[in-house]
């Protein structure tokens, strides 16, 4: 998606194709924490799938699924809501002024809406290479590929790179939600039941964390980058972590203190 991305945005202002390089370096290292995090899930879920333990199958995706939603959450708000701030840290030196500080944030802000989509795919595609299925995981990227072309063509005349990468976030969206219907061809189990449940609590603390993230640019904007970004990242984390902390012990997500040990 990336590599489309930057063919179709070359034709617009200079140093665009630059600026999204420099935002596919920030997003990738999300990307590659992810892809980590599935890897070692894969290995257990072979491991389940071998002994025919379906239920362990699905129980491990969806509780994966549901975990990695909750945490990359606010990583994306603060990416969204602090974009300049995390570009300006990163790149913001020497002949990178304010006009490349805005189209990277731009792209990066664009593709920080696929983190989420991103873990589900790489998640429920982990299910169907478990059971040697790798021809519908296969179809779904292409079918993703084919409808990034297509909506980042309409979307770049009049969003820029904004759209470009809007379109190829909806793109990975589109393929996770694909292969969360064909993994349950092969783990009959699976269910999103968890997902349905956790959406309140998922609603009201990522609530939480895009107004704290938006209050935070006023607090803070006296500070320097740095310190500004840091007790942005705290404030946010802080106030989503306790409006679901909550939920997260109703749901045994969070470890239970027993009397005398």
């Amino acid at each position: 998606n990336q590599m489309v991305d930057k063919i179709l945005v070359s034709g617009l202002e200079s140093g665009t194709v630059t600026a999204m390089s420099y935002a596919s370096v920030l997003v990738n290292l999300v990307g590659t924490l992810i892809a980590s995090l599935t890897s070692v899930l894969y290995a257990h879920m072979t491991e389940y799938i071998a002994q025919g333990k379906e239920q362990q199958v699905a129980r491990l995706a969806e509780r994966t699924a549901l975990m990695m939603t909750l945490i990359l959450l606010p990583v994306t708000v603060i990416a969204i809501g602090q974009a300049e701030d995390i570009v300006s840290l990163v790149y913001g030196r020497g002949a990178f002024g304010a006009n490349e500080v805005a189209v990277t944030a731009q792209a990066l802000i664009g593709y920080a809406l696929y983190f989420i989509p991103l873990a589900w795919r790489e998640v429920y595609s982990r299910i169907q290479y478990g059971y040697q299925n790798s021809k519908n995981p296969t179809i779904n990227s292409v079918i993703g590929i084919a409808f990034n072309i297509v909506l980042s063509i309409l979307l770049c005349p009049r969003y820029g790179v904004l759209g470009v990468t809007f379109a190829s976030s909806l793109s990975v969206l589109l393929s996770a939600v694909l292969n969360m219907y064909t993994a349950r061809r092969n783990a009959k189990s699976l269910s999103f039941a968890a997902f349905i449940r956790a959406i309140p609590a998922v609603g009201l603390g990522g609530a939480a964390a895009v107004l704290l993230s938006c209050g935070a640019q006023q607090w803070f904007s006296g500070l320097p980058v740095l310190l500004r970004l840091c007790a942005t990242t705290v404030l946010v984390f802080a106030g989503y972590g306790g409006v679901l902390a909550p939920f997260l012990w109703k749901w045994g997500m969070l470890p239970i203190r027993r009397r005398g040990g």
